[in-house]
């Protein structure tokens, strides 16, 4: 068991006299809120069982909120007790393309394009359709190289969004380049 699991299995967090977790459901209940918990494959696997059980304890007192969590098929190896397992599917050529028209007034070039390069199989991907729209419509192109395609996006998460919003950041790591980031 790790150490950090038994410190916490000690501890009870209170906001006055009440225990948190009935404020956190309170609140939450009050504002018939969402909880959106992503990766929970992430987790250390040492708490992977403790932080399920919090989980399913929060949703055992939400009466007009919801939670939804996700993680990778693959590393999910626990259905949550109240909670129904379901798996996004790819997306289908109809969707992409439609995806696709969303972000581009006319998305046959980039539908081409995709069909040329090795990594066009992974498209089906929401997040990664996304990416590689982005870059096509930023760059007019799309890498042939699937690390080009990692290096434009870090690239322009580093610096492209910031100047576009007119956000100067000072920092003590300003002369922190890019390529020293990547």
């Amino acid at each position: 068991h790790d150490t950090q699991a038994s410190i916490f299995d000690s501890l009870d967090y209170f906001v006055g006299d009440v225990r948190l977790e009935i404020v956190v459901a309170d609140a939450l209940n009050a504002s018939a809120g969402v909880v959106l918990l992503d990766g929970l494959d992430e987790a250390r696997s040492t708490l992977r069982w403790r932080l399920h059980d919090e989980i399913a304890a929060l949703a055992r007192r939400l009466n007009t909120s919801k939670i939804v969590a996700s993680c990778r098929t693959g590393d999910y190896t626990r259905v949550i007790e109240g909670f129904d397992l379901v798996e996004i599917y790819p997306l289908t050529p109809e969707q992409i393309h439609e995806v696709a028209s969303f972000w581009l007034d006319e998305p046959a070039p980039f539908m081409n394009c995709l069909e040329a390069l090795p990594y066009r199989d992974v498209v089906d991907r929401p997040l990664l359709l996304v990416q590689l729209l982005f870059i096509y419509k930023r760059y007019g192109y799309l890498p042939n190289q699937p690390a080009l395609v990692y290096k434009k996006l870090v690239n322009t998460l580093l610096h492209e969004w910031d100047a576009e919003r007119g956000i100067m950041r000072s920092s003590e790591y300003a002369d922190f380049n890019s390529e020293k980031k990547s």
